[in-house]
């Protein structure tokens, strides 16, 4: 990609420009798949812990991790052709690949490979805060039933500590990510 970006002509050929475009386009694919997979954990681990190894086994979860990569190669694969349209000039490749215009194939393709994803990823770890902020409620009530102003005061403060932590990963999840959702639309 930094060849495509920093060189004036493209010298890797034509099957080589459309790989690069797969696996770019994969990479991105995968890591989304891998973070939804870590907030379906997290959100087993925080709202059902006493049947938590039960359902997340070894074996499940590398299930879980080989149909997301099969599902995303494949998809990626069977979508490539659609979206790259390489162009040979005469003596280089000009450009890496040149995307005819927006369609509603592109616009189908970010919202299942980016919108639907982040969704899911937001609304987990949504529940997971709100099952935290529950639950440490309900701990410090217990723990400081014959102190009154020690309840209240542990309680913010772990709710607050909860919603710290949630919100940088959220807010480091979207930072990352969308500049590829502006990118993925400046390109078409």
């Amino acid at each position: 990609m930094t060849v495509a970006i920093m060189e004036p002509c493209w010298g890797f050929g034509e099957y080589f420009c459309v790989f690069q475009i797969y696996i770019a386009f994969l990479c991105a694919s995968l890591s989304l798949g891998n973070l939804v997979l870590i907030s379906i954990d997290r959100y087993v681990a925080v709202c059902d812990p006493l049947l938590y190894h039960s359902k997340i086994t070894i074996t499940r979860m590398m299930c879980c991790i080989f149909i997301t990569w099969c599902c995303c190669i494949i998809y990626r694969a069977a979508i490539i052709k659609d979206i790259v349209n390489v162009q040979v000039p005469s003596q280089c490749l000009k450009e890496c690949f040149i995307v005819e215009g927006i369609t509603w194939g592109n616009i189908i393709d970010l919202v299942i490979t980016m919108v639907v994803p982040c969704s899911v990823i937001i609304t987990l770890y949504l529940k997971i805060f709100v099952v935290a902020r529950s639950q440490a409620r309900k701990v410090f009530s217990k723990e400081a039933a014959s102190v009154s102003g020690v309840k209240t005061v542990q309680a913010n403060k772990s709710e607050r500590k909860a919603a710290k932590t949630l919100s940088i990963v959220v807010i480091n999840y979207l930072i990352c990510w969308i500049p590829f959702l502006f990118s993925f639309f400046l390109y078409f």
